[in-house]
């Protein structure tokens, strides 16, 4: 080849080997973020789940112990005085309902990453697995670049089966417990009105 057609040709390929890098780090980044982003959204929704779970057991405490003192003392005869019976009732369900549904977010799930849908990375799948078979899965992996990132895939796939999973009961806890404030409340308003 000709000097200039020699030159063009590698300007071409040089072009080719960039353009290949960058799409190489942009989904490296892309994978990255969300797997991070999956992360931290897990970790905002069980301090969501903590929170109600702190408040329910704070409650709870209260109201039994109320009952307990009431018992004590002839004045505060809770079964006697529907004006309190009612909406500590109220309230002591429904604290129990949404404290049950915030503790259902934070234990461990792990019966998404069932065999059908095994994630090589999740650590249930390797428990088992001596440590020669699971250097050589690893090696596997790790030489094949189309098994990265299906792997890859079907961890961020189920991540998120878990973030859905957790908001959705997060989101009822908090339900449940607006809900039960608001009727007890309510109830409690009523009865001395």
């Amino acid at each position: 080849l000709p000097f200039g057609k020699a030159r063009l040709v590698t300007s071409v390929e040089e072009k080719n080997k960039k353009l290949k890098l960058r799409k190489g780090n942009a989904r490296d980044t892309l994978y990255r973020t969300t797997l991070q982003n999956q992360m931290r959204s897990i970790a905002i929704v069980d301090q969501k789940a903590n929170i109600i779970i702190g408040i329910n057991t704070v409650l709870i405490s209260i109201i039994m112990a109320t009952i307990g003192i009431e018992t004590n003392f002839e004045q505060f005869n809770y079964v006697k005085n529907i004006g309190l019976s009612l909406p500590f009732t109220i309230l002591l369900i429904f604290c129990a309902a949404s404290g049950i549904l915030s503790i259902m977010v934070v234990r461990p799930t792990a019966n998404l990453w069932l065999k059908e849908n095994a994630s090589r990375l999740f650590f249930k799948n390797f428990n088992n697995v001596s440590l020669e078979q699971f250097k050589f899965e690893m090696k596997e992996i790790v030489n094949s670049n189309e098994s990265i990132y299906e792997v890859l895939d079907a961890d961020i796939y189920l991540q998120a089966c878990i973030v859905h999973r957790k908001y959705r009961l997060a989101r009822h806890a908090y339900t449940v417990f607006m809900f039960g404030l608001i009727l007890s409340v309510s109830t409690f308003i009523l009865l001395h009105i």
